[in-house]
Order: structure tokens, then sequence, then C-alpha cells
């Protein structure tokens, strides 16, 4: 996992936090994966579910021109209820010492602002989101498969969610560029044990 190992070289103190759905916490496989790389590394992972909900919603809200000029960072309008509930979860990792954060979401990194803000400024942020891209293209590059200079992209949007029109409008606002087409999918259940 890329989030890991990043987060495994950045810490210095080998205190390392981890925020997630509760899902991916419960099957710790961050917690997992870091002890892999280095078993002397402490693991803290919190569940952080409503982040998702307020990374979908400050999206929403930052439609106007104070909204776009207070969101300017992460492109998520932050109303100080949501810094409230950022505290309620980030605080008991600030009191365990950690200097690591993983955002083990792909919402979470649209929170960056919020986050850090919350943990201060001597915590790393890693963005499992990020981590996974630059070693997506450390592949490509290493067996020589980026595309060509010039030529014409195409891309294909998929979602497991029910509204393929909300997640268009969501993936258009967090690209900032037009998704004109996207598709519902579904995948099997996969049972964790």
């Amino acid at each position: 996992e890329p989030g890991a190992r990043a987060a495994a070289h950045a810490t210095l103190n080998r205190r390392v936090g981890v925020i997630a759905t509760k899902g991916t916490v419960e099957s710790n496989a961050y917690s997992d994966a870091i002890r892999h790389i280095d078993a002397g590394i402490t693991v803290f992972s919190t569940a952080t579910p409503r982040f998702v909900e307020i990374a979908e919603l400050g999206l929403k809200m930052a439609e106007g021109p104070i909204e776009d000029y207070l969101s300017d960072a992460s492109k998520v309008y932050i109303r100080p209820e949501f810094e409230e509930i950022a505290r309620e979860y980030l605080e008991p990792l600030r009191r365990c010492e950690i200097d690591t954060l993983v955002l083990g979401c792909t919402h979470y990194p649209l929170l960056k602002a919020l986050i850090g803000g919350v943990v201060g400024r001597p915590v790393t942020l890693v963005s499992s989101a990020d981590e996974t891209a630059r070693d997506v293209d450390h592949i490509l590059r290493r067996r020589h498969s980026l595309a060509c200079p010039g030529n014409v992209p195409a891309h294909a949007f998929f979602t497991t969610g029910p509204d393929v029109e909300e997640f268009r409008r969501f993936g258009s606002r967090v690209l900032a560029r037009p998704m004109d087409v996207a598709r519902h999918v579904e995948l099997p259940t996969v049972s964790v044990n």
C-alpha cells in the first residue's frame, strides 16, 4: 500500500495516525501494512465517516464568490461546525503525539486545510490517493507505458453510488472540468475475514 509505505518513511517519532472510513479502519489494512514495513511503528487508527459527508457537502456549498475565496486551498467550504467535527475526530490522535497522519480515503485530501488546521504543523499529512498515483506513474514510466505526447486522452468515470448525476456534478467540481459521461457499476460483495 503506497500510503502506508509513505507514512512509514515520513514518521520521525514512529507514531502514525490513520483516518479512514469505518470499514477500512476495521480491516486493519493500514495498520498491518505499516507494521509490516516497520514493526516498531505504533499506529493509531480512527474511523472518520463524517469526513466524506463534509467533503461532499462542502463542495456543494463552495459555489459563490465568498465561498470560493474561503475554500481557496482545498475547494471545500469549511463551516464552523465542520471544524468542531474535525476536532472531535482528530484531538485524540493529537494527544497520541503522532507526527504523521495517513488520509486513508479518497475524499480526505479535499479536507487537507481542515485536517491540517486541527492537527497542526508538525504533523505530516500523507494522502493515500496521491501516493497511489505516484506509484502508478512510476510503474508506467518503468515499463515505458506512458501515453505518447500529443495523444488525446480518453476518460471514463464510474460510480457504485446510486445517483450518477450527482456523482458527475461532484466529480466535475473536484476535477475542475466537466465529467461529461459517468456510468453506474455494480461490484460483487467481498467478505474480509
